[in-house]
C-alpha cells in the first residue's frame, strides 16, 4: 500500500458556530483537500495500491478523516 494523505487545518476563529456553516466550511475545504491529492497522484508514479485520505482538524477537534475513491 501507499498513502498520500492531505492534512488540511482550520484555525479556531474561522469556525462558524452554525452547524450548517460548519458543514459548508468542511465541504469547501475537503473539495481543496481532494483536488490537491488528484494533484500529487497525477505527479507521481503509482506502483501498488493507493489509498489518499483527507484528513481536516482545528484546534479542538478533528473535524473529518476520510478516504477518497
Amino acid at each position: 500500500y501507499e498513502y498520500l494523505v492531505e492534512l488540511k487545518y482550520i484555525k479556531s476563529d474561522d469556525l462558524p458556530a452554525a452547524p450548517d456553516k460548519l458543514e459548508a466550511l468542511i465541504d469547501t475545504v475537503k473539495q481543496e483537500a481532494v483536488t490537491q491529492l488528484l494533484n500529487y497522484k497525477k505527479s507521481r508514479k503509482i506502483t501498488c495500491k493507493l489509498i489518499q485520505l483527507v484528513i481536516i482538524c482545528s484546534s479542538r477537534e478533528v473535524l473529518l478523516i476520510e478516504e477518497v475513491k
